[in-house]
């Protein structure tokens, strides 16, 4: 692997979006948001996490994060 490159983890993203999916059912909008955030780190371009992520900002009002 070259130096700078990232690896990628899908599964451990996918956990980290049940995490975040299980958060949002319990209107735990904070704890939602960093799992999907975590999940992120495992897998940047997960189009799940990162709409799941974009629509809790748009539920607490921050549109220019979303």
């Amino acid at each position: 692997m070259k130096s700078g490159e990232q690896i990628v983890d899908t599964k451990r993203a996918e956990d980290h979006i049940l995490l975040g999916s299980f958060y949002a059912s319990k209107r735990d909008i904070a704890k939602a948001i960093e799992a999907f955030q975590e999940a992120l780190t495992y897998d940047p371009d997960s189009l799940e996490a990162n709409c799941k992520l974009a629509s809790l900002f748009c539920i607490r009002g921050e549109f220019e994060t979303a």
